[in-house]
């Protein structure tokens, strides 16, 4: 993924570099801080998003672990999209944090290849109008 914008360092001496799903703030010649512009969301199978908000899940429908071996390889975390709903598909909603920017296609790809999984996709974050 490249980089589409760069502006000239601000009044704080910090400079934003603009890719297609995260900004990059050059805190100094050494430190970078990433800031995801995109969201990473994943709609699970009902029966495996059970087992992630600790209920009881049927687990041979599709393994939960199958999962969290993806999250583990790319250092990522899900958390519920709507936190104590009692909806099931709205409970089924999940985002996901910690994955880089430049491997977001992948682990979305990885995340796709599991029958736990009926989507897995990247939006913008919400933003005023």
């Amino acid at each position: 993924m490249g980089f589409v914008l760069i502006e000239s360092q601000n009044s704080l001496g910090l400079e934003k570099e603009k890719s297609d799903s995260s900004f990059l703030v050059k805190l100094s010649q050494i430190e970078m801080l990433e800031i995801p512009t995109m969201e990473i969301v994943v709609l699970l199978r009902t029966s495996v998003a059970r087992a992630f908000q600790g209920k009881p899940a049927d687990r041979e429908l599709a393994d939960p672990a199958e999962i969290q071996a993806v999250l583990d390889r790319f250092g990522a975390e899900m958390r519920p999209q709507h936190p104590g709903v009692t909806d099931p598909k709205l409970g089924s909603y999940f985002t996901i944090h910690g994955v880089s920017s430049s491997q977001v296609d992948e682990f979305l790809s990885a995340l796709r290849h599991l029958n736990a999984v009926e989507a897995a996709y990247t939006k913008p974050f919400a933003a005023p109008p």
